[in-house]
């Protein structure tokens, strides 16, 4: 075996798993998506207030923040910690700061599962 059939077949293997690791990623993202529009249609809405508020470090584009959000809120006498990271205009970040009340959705049956309504992309 020469090392240009060494090289082609080398090159083949990388093409096939950069191809399997795009498709996980595209199957994740629509598996997210999907998720976040059973709980918009289906979820029950709640008032949460807002125990954390992180950025993260790395930008994703001009006039955004990403933000990890600690909320806390009642499911039925049961009081719900969970997180949330989410997408926000800049114009909206006082929306999302400590000891604010948000709006969300959560799954009845997953109550850590939520989405974040108003001006915040999930």
């Amino acid at each position: 075996m020469g090392i240009a059939s060494f090289a082609m077949w080398s090159l083949i293997i990388a093409s096939v798993v950069i191809f399997i690791i795009v498709i996980i990623g595209v199957r994740n993202s629509i598996a997210s998506a999907r998720n976040n529009e059973d709980i918009k249609r289906n979820g029950k809405e709640v008032i949460a207030l807002i125990t954390t508020a992180t950025q993260h470090k790395n930008k994703n584009a001009e006039g955004l923040l990403s933000l990890q959000l600690i909320v806390e809120f009642n499911v039925g006498n049961e009081k719900t910690i969970t997180q949330k990271d989410i997408l926000v205009k800049i114009f909206h970040a006082d929306d999302f700061k400590i000891g604010k009340n948000i709006t969300i959705r959560y799954k009845e049956n997953k109550p850590e599962e939520i989405v974040v309504l108003g001006n915040a992309t999930n």
